[in-house]
């Protein structure tokens, strides 16, 4: 008996480090796809919109603790703040480069959440979890402005949240690893519900697990409560966002943009969706509409315990709510109930915790009928095959426009070595990407 006992430590130890090295390789492999998707990111690292026009221009005019409480188009923005605020020492000449690998770090970790062991109550394959997270990396149209951009990190760090709140701690082997654990969770839960106000759709979740609760996740559900009310009395207060409330305009256009952007999308690409006449075009969105319907009424019927019922309840109101808000908060209603409308319009940042969601539900219904019973190797393939159509025709996004970074970052040397010896400068105006649009003004601190 001791030779086992001495045994099980050492063999639990060795399955740590085996899963530990499994997750690191796919972290690795999804920032390697991110990077593969816009590798202008790295080779020609420009800031991207709010990066520079916001975050790195109010880090350079007032200062991290100053510019830290200040909301942007309505609500807070803890992280890119904070990530602005650990960089201010880097060359101007790498800044860009710095913003770039801070986002893609953040966003290949949140994509590559689910596959860490904590989520085997969720999906208990390993290989199926992995392919998952590598789908909803590659599959889903991402555009330029979501992939490494820490302005756009929230719908990121929505899925994370998600996942935070329904990991599984187990796995904790005593209570002072399972209170570090929490307190880490529940301060990176916070900053998200800072950063994202997409996180409010959290809000009923979050009351129901500190209701039912009773070990320090409670708390964690008490952090994100807190910060959520916090992030909607800026929202109140700031007369930015004004929500339209058509209901006939939103539903048609959840309906629209769900079966395009979220079903179809990320399983036939949107340039094959788009390809073809109007008429092609209403079938495939017929055609998707009653596969989706079919989808999650067979899932609820079907599966056999009441824990998967409620996951599938879970994923399906966060898929349409996240829609929901989007059609209303940011007026986007109006641009999906046309054709030309779903043909055209971008925003892709806005579906991505949607996309997630469908990916998830279409990868665990399909794991409860007949995924379960093939081997790792063979989940991994069905899966990458069934999302092929996304991955082939939505992989590679556009490239910024080359707005020759070095030539401004040397201005930007110049002008604030001007400022650092007391001299008189005037404000700096550097254009950034995507133009005519954005444009980064420096002025002088007070």
């Amino acid at each position: 008996m001791s030779i086992v006992e001495n045994r099980q430590p050492q063999m639990l130890a060795r399955s740590d480090v085996h899963t530990g090295i499994q997750v690191g390789a796919i972290h690795a492999l999804i920032a390697a796809i991110l990077v593969l998707r816009r590798p202008d990111g790295l080779f020609n690292s420009q800031f991207w919109a709010e990066d520079g026009a916001i975050f790195y221009a109010s880090q350079v005019s007032m200062g991290f603790w100053k510019s830290i409480a200040i909301p942007y188009a309505g609500y807070l923005h803890a992280i890119p703040r904070l990530i602005a605020g650990m960089l201010q020492w880097v060359p101007v000449h790498w800044m860009p480069l710095a913003y770039n690998l801070c986002a893609l770090i953040v966003s290949a970790f949140c994509c590559g959440f689910f596959s860490w062991p904590c989520f085997r109550r969720l999906m208990e394959s390993d290989a199926l979890r992995a392919a998952t997270c590598i789908a909803a990396t590659a599959a889903i149209p991402l555009g330029t402005e979501l992939i490494m951009s820490i302005c756009n990190l929230q719908s990121y760090l929505l899925l994370a949240a998600v996942l935070i709140i329904y990991r599984n701690s187990d796995r904790d082997p005593d209570h002072q690893t399972a209170l570090g654990i929490e307190v880490s969770a529940a301060v990176l839960l916070t900053l998200i519900c800072l950063t994202a106000p997409g996180a409010l759709l959290f809000m009923p979740l979050l009351v129901v697990h500190f209701i039912r609760i009773r070990d320090w996740r409670r708390f964690t559900a008490l952090a994100a409560i807190t910060a959520l009310a916090v992030q909607l009395y800026v929202i109140h207060h700031s007369n930015e966002v004004k929500p339209t409330w058509n209901f006939s305009t939103i539903l048609l256009s959840v309906a629209s943009s769900g079966v395009s952007r979220i079903v179809l999308a990320p399983l036939i690409g949107m340039k094959y969706l788009v390809s073809d006449s109007d008429n092609s075009l209403l079938v495939k969105l017929i055609v998707g509409f009653a596969a989706a319907l079919t989808l999650m009424t067979v899932g609820l019927l079907f599966v056999k315990h009441l824990i998967d019922r409620r996951v599938i309840l879970v994923a399906v109101y966060l898929g349409i709510s996240s829609l929901a808000l989007t059609m209303s908060g940011r007026d986007l209603g109006k641009s999906f109930i046309s054709l030309v409308g779903i043909r055209y319009t971008q925003a892709n940042r806005y579906f991505f915790l949607s996309s997630c969601m469908f990916i998830f539900l279409l990868i665990f219904i399909l794991n409860q009928w007949f995924l379960r019973r093939l081997p790792g190797l063979a989940k991994f393939v069905v899966v990458l095959m069934l999302f092929s159509g996304g991955i082939s025709k939505s992989f590679i996004v556009d490239p910024l426009v080359d707005l020759s970074w070095p030539t401004y970052a040397s201005r930007i040397d110049a002008w604030r070595s001007a400022q650092a010896r007391h001299e008189k400068v005037q404000p700096l105006v550097v254009p950034l990407n995507p133009p005519p649009l954005f444009r980064m003004t420096l002025n002088p601190r007070k």
